[in-house]
């Protein structure tokens, strides 16, 4: 069962957080490319289908795991850039208001 597991960061680390994130998937995926190298050699020298089958399960599941860690990458990333484009707009107007504010002080 998946469970969602949340903390806080500061806005400007989102990029290193997810960078971390695809870091550890990366790793996951190397281990799993590693694996399959292995099945493909076992099953030319020395094939053992009941014992293929269950490796092939395990490495799909493994990458069912690294798939949803993209889709929470995905997600995070979304957010941030959602975040950013509302930070952006709010500091406009900021800047808006103080432009009008001065030019009803010139009046």
């Amino acid at each position: 069962m998946r469970v969602n597991i949340s903390y806080s960061v500061e806005l400007d680390e989102v990029p290193m957080a997810v960078s971390n994130m695809i870091m550890q998937l990366h790793s996951s995926c190397e281990s799993l490319y590693a694996q399959m190298a292995e099945l493909q050699i076992s099953l030319r020298t020395r094939p053992n289908v009941e014992e293929s089958l269950r490796e092939i399960d395990n490495i799909r599941q493994q990458l069912f795991k690294a798939d949803q860690g993209l889709v929470d990458c995905t997600s995070i990333l979304a957010g941030y850039q959602k975040a950013l484009s509302g930070a952006y707009l709010q500091e406009e107007i900021r800047e808006e208001e103080q432009v009008d504010g001065e030019e009803s002080l010139d009046d």
